[in-house]
């Protein structure tokens, strides 16, 4: 089988207030993350002086104190600093999403708030049956777990929205940062459906979901079967 599932992953700079440095990333679970500590000058200053602080659902932790990575952490052994300050987590996962801040100890105007929001994919079922039915869900982790109706749209290959009803789906709703697909297996051809979060200004990140069909070719019949493909949620490597 061939695998086209992919996902965009974008940074977008959400301004400056006061001299610190809001940004926004957007991500994918099982990526290896940079999280930039973008006003620190090396030549005025060295890492011992950064902190990195991690904050979720108003519970805040350290994950680096004075230019090193807390052993006490519970990520600490995907966490790693590098020499400009900025810190990389290794495979994250919707558990990672959340605000962090590079914390400049000598200076708190050159602060550095990053948000990591992850878009991941799951279906409800594990069934190849081609007559059932499966449902999608497209969940955006976010710092505040907000999100606007309608921000979570699904496309079919060419680009058109899937709403109500139609050839092999049904939209489902989006309930705050979570939309719903419901598709049916089909053996005949291969189908791509896209999770695409976006806001007034377009798409900010999109997950592809395929289903891969193939024919086994035997001495006695031609043989059919059908199968989901998420590519990084359920493997790392392509179906087949």
């Amino acid at each position: 089988f061939s695998l086209k599932c992919f996902i965009c992953c974008f940074i977008f700079p959400s301004g400056i207030r006061g001299g610190i440095s809001f940004y926004e990333l957007y991500q994918r679970p099982g990526d290896d993350v940079l999280l930039p500590c973008l006003q620190v000058s090396l030549s005025e200053t060295r890492c011992s002086d950064i902190d990195w602080i991690y904050s979720k659902d108003q519970r805040t932790s350290t994950d680096v104190r004075n230019g090193e990575v807390e052993k006490r952490s519970p990520r600490a052994a995907i966490l790693s600093l590098l020499t400009n300050c900025s810190l990389t987590i290794n495979n994250i996962t919707a558990e990672d999403a959340g605000q962090y801040i590079c914390l400049y100890m000598k200076d708190p105007t050159k602060d550095t708030h990053v948000f990591l929001n992850i878009l991941t994919i799951s279906r409800s079922s594990t069934d190849t049956d081609p007559n059932k039915d499966v449902t999608l869900s497209c969940s955006l982790f976010k710092y505040d777990r907000q999100c606007e109706p309608r921000s979570l749209r699904w496309v079919n290959e060419m680009g058109a929205e899937l709403i109500g009803e139609g050839d092999g789906f049904k939209y489902g709703g989006q309930k705050n940062c979570t939309s719903y697909l419901t598709v049916k297996l089909q053996i005949e051809h291969s189908r791509r459906y896209t999770c695409q979060y976006v806001d007034r200004k377009g798409v900010k990140i999109e997950a592809h979901y395929s289903t891969v069909s193939s024919v086994i070719v035997t001495g006695i019949t031609n043989l059919t079967s059908s199968q989901f493909c998420l590519s990084y949620h359920e493997r790392k490597k392509p179906c087949g």
